[in-house]
């Protein structure tokens, strides 16, 4: 029986690296780039696993997964949220939001499926014990993406003023790593495409073959 999961980001290009990660895997995938749609199909859908970015138009994600935690017949299903590099979150929304985890992008979307897979099987009740625990394999130092978020509990961060010229130098390196983190969400989706469609050109190919052979 295939997986459901329900993915919701407002960044396009972030969904489509998801979409293409669960893509001709054992899963039955939804997305979403609206919090209001999300909100209005969940019940319908009644994923295994959301998959949820924070930013979102109408319902933000923090909104959304506050909703699923206070319904009853959806409070149960895990829930994994995407961050951007430098995306801030909020801890007053975040305080008592019962999640999995956090994974930041751009992501490995080997990781992430075997994260997903994971913590879906674990819910579930899996027949074997999975190779690595979740948790530790989120918290691989080269590439941390889950974050003790509950520690940060109320704080409020209320850095000094910076001079225009320190400002300005900040402004610029913001905009280098967000045009880096971009770069690196399509690399990512053109290592998925391009495997995809070497799939379907072998698929082709051996299609072709028989065809030839049926002729002769």
């Amino acid at each position: 029986m295939a997986y459901k999961l329900l993915i919701a980001d407002g960044n396009s290009s972030a969904l489509r690296a998801a979409q293409l990660a669960f893509a001709d895997l054992n899963f039955e995938v939804t997305s979403f780039e609206d919090g209001l749609e999300v909100l209005n199909s969940v019940h319908r859908i009644n994923p295994d696993l959301v998959l949820l970015g924070f930013s979102l138009s109408g319902k933000d994600g923090y909104e959304i997964g506050h909703y699923l935690k206070r319904r009853e017949k959806l409070k149960d299903i895990p829930i994994l949220f995407l961050k951007g590099a430098f995306e801030a979150i909020d801890a007053d929304k975040f305080a008592g939001l019962d999640c999995e985890g956090v994974i930041q992008k751009p992501f490995d979307s080997e990781k992430l499926v075997r994260t997903v897979r994971e913590i879906i099987d674990r819910k579930k009740g899996p027949l074997t014990i999975p190779e690595d625990p979740v948790l530790e394999e989120l918290s691989l130092p080269e590439q941390p993406p889950l974050f003790d978020l509950r520690a940060l509990g109320k704080t409020a961060f209320s850095p000094p003023p910076l001079s225009p010229e320190i400002a300005e130098a900040v402004e610029e390196e913001v905009r280098d790593k967000v045009r880096q983190e971009v770069l690196e969400m399509e690399r990512e989706l053109e290592k998925r495409i391009r495997a995809r469609m070497l799939v379907e050109m072998k698929e082709w190919a051996r299609e072709e073959l028989k065809s030839g052979k049926t002729r002769d």
